[in-house]
């Protein structure tokens, strides 16, 4: 399954939003703990050769946040929106 690129222009986005790839991540990972996104879609975009390589890193960390103990907690996302 080959994974299409989300925010394939992060580094173009975070010269608007500084902060964009820190919110990408943060989506991302609550996407997949709500259901929304699959885990092999994250997978696949933090692996994936040919994608940006900014969008590479928030993928993968995504899939850290998401893998760190208590990282499925719903109540770490909402801290984090707070910040």
């Amino acid at each position: 399954m080959s994974a299409t690129p989300y925010p394939q222009d992060v580094e173009s986005l975070a010269i608007d939003v500084p902060i964009a790839s820190d919110e990408l991540t943060t989506f991302l990972a609550r996407a997949v703990i709500d259901g929304v996104v699959s885990q092999d879609y994250l997978d696949d975009s933090a692996d994936g050769a040919g994608l940006d390589p900014a969008a590479r890193r928030v993928a993968a960390s995504a899939r850290a946040a998401i893998t760190a103990p208590g990282g499925t907690a719903h109540s770490m996302w909402r801290s984090l929106a707070t910040s």
